[in-house]
C-alpha cells in the first residue's frame, strides 16, 4: 500500500481493489485538491510524502500531475487555472 496525504488529511490507497475502495476515493479526492496547488508543491508532496515519482506536465491550458508508485500510478488533472 501507498500513503497519500495532503494538508492534514490522509489515506493509503489499496492497487489491488477488487471494486469500489473508500480509501481509493479519498486518495482520488486528495490528488484532485493536490492538483490545484503550485507545481513545487506538488512535486514536494509527492516526492516527500508520498514517496512516489512525481510528474507534472503543463501544456497550454492543461495541467497535470502523475504520481507513479511501484504498483499503479495516480493522475490528476486540473480543471481550470487558478
Amino acid at each position: 500500500m501507498s500513503d497519500v496525504s495532503f494538508q492534514g488529511y490522509a489515506t493509503s490507497l489499496v492497487p489491488d481493489a477488487p471494486g469500489y475502495n473508500k480509501n481509493n476515493s479519498y486518495a482520488m479526492a486528495i490528488a484532485s485538491s493536490l492538483a490545484y496547488a503550485t507545481m513545487d508543491v506538488i512535486l514536494d508532496t509527492v516526492a516527500q510524502q508520498w514517496k512516489a515519482i512525481p510528474h507534472y506536465i503543463g501544456r497550454g491550458e492543461t495541467q497535470l500531475f502523475c504520481a507513479e508508485f511501484p504498483e499503479l500510478v495516480v493522475v490528476a488533472f486540473r480543471g481550470t487555472e487558478p
